[in-house]
């Protein structure tokens, strides 16, 4: 019986300590204490068209703005996509995957026979997302995310292949 007074009078100290800690005015009849609702998003002002970083038509440019793992395009993507040999992507697109090595990514472009230095026979340019001549959406990669090249990206990409596709 002792033990159990003990316990009640450990509890009722506890219970008066945290009494006191709480403003009984916090909570008015039926509110929570705590609202779980994220605050609301406040509207983003439209920035207009996207321009290109650069200019270059360099492949080692190319590369890091577009293609390699976190780039804008990242065809790397999220481990479905074209970060490794094995991944699916690499192989549907047979053999195209790409990683912070632009002279393997280019590479694994010419072993998927992506490149021609006629661009309307490239099928680089037939398969990322871009808006073609009259304005329609043309092309289908990346998926899973909403980028979609410029046309100065489109053209930067161009001179690269008619070129030859030069690795520099």
């Amino acid at each position: 019986m002792r033990v159990l007074w003990g316990a009640v009078g450990v509890s009722l100290f506890a219970t008066a300590g945290c009494a006191g800690s709480v403003d009984p005015t916090d909570i008015k009849g039926g509110q929570s204490r705590y609202d779980a609702a994220l605050p609301p998003t406040p509207p983003v002002a439209d920035a207009g068209p996207v321009l290109d970083a650069s200019t270059s038509t360099k492949w080692s440019d190319l590369h890091a703005e577009f293609f390699k793992p976190r780039a804008a395009a990242s065809c790397a993507g999220n481990g479905a996509c074209h970060g490794s040999a094995s991944e699916p992507g690499t192989v549907s697109s047979g053999g195209f995957f790409c990683t912070d090595d632009k002279t393997q990514c280019r590479q694994a472009l010419l072993t998927a026979m992506m490149l021609d230095k006629d661009p309307t026979k490239a099928r680089l340019i037939s398969v990322i997302r871009h808006r073609d001549a009259n304005g329609q959406e043309v092309g289908f990669m990346p998926k899973g995310s909403p980028y979609t090249f410029t046309a100065q990206s489109i053209d930067r990409i161009s001179t690269w292949l008619k070129a030859g596709f030069p690795d520099d």
